[in-house]
């Protein structure tokens, strides 16, 4: 579970895999908005001018070497990742990892946190893949009725 900072990603609640190769994350660890599918799920729902100030405050540098990220292909990507209800990133955190992310939303119909999935890509392909996000959007879903959203479900387009 992600929720947003101070402009930053922090990772709040973790499950730990039961496979034997697993990533090494923890609780408290931040990282940019603009990186991994969590962090980007919580970037696509603030303003686009929110999100602007956010990228021209930072240096978009990613941990993994792939040189610069491009501003203009990023507001795009957000602005899909709105559009879909989902966000899905390859290798953004770390190399050869995948992740999947589905919002979470309060009463008032708020995004307050992102669901994350992830793991070594090689384990998000194919049926596991759709599995996956099933079951991360069923589980995300979930969490956010607790909370008390009351808007449509989370089948297609995912905003209230």
């Amino acid at each position: 579970m992600v929720i947003s900072n101070h402009d930053e990603a922090t990772y709040i609640e973790k499950v730990d895999s039961s496979r034997a190769l697993r990533l090494n994350t923890r609780v408290g660890k931040s990282s940019p908005l603009y990186l991994g599918s969590g962090p980007k799920m919580l970037l696509a729902n603030k303003s686009r001018e929110r999100q602007e100030e956010i990228l021209n405050e930072n240096e978009l540098n990613p941990p993994v070497n792939r040189g610069m990220i491009d501003k203009k292909k990023l507001l795009e990507e957000l602005q899909k990742i709105y559009e879909q209800g989902y966000a899905y990133s390859i290798g953004e955190q770390d190399a050869d990892t995948t992740g999947i992310s589905y919002p979470i939303y309060d009463y008032s119909n708020r995004v307050i946190a992102a669901l994350a999935v992830s793991g070594l890509s090689s384990h998000f392909e194919g049926e596991n893949l759709e599995w996956l996000k099933a079951e991360t959007k069923l589980t995300a879903e979930t969490i956010s009725r607790k909370l008390g959203y009351r808007g449509p479900d989370f089948s297609g387009c995912n905003r209230p």
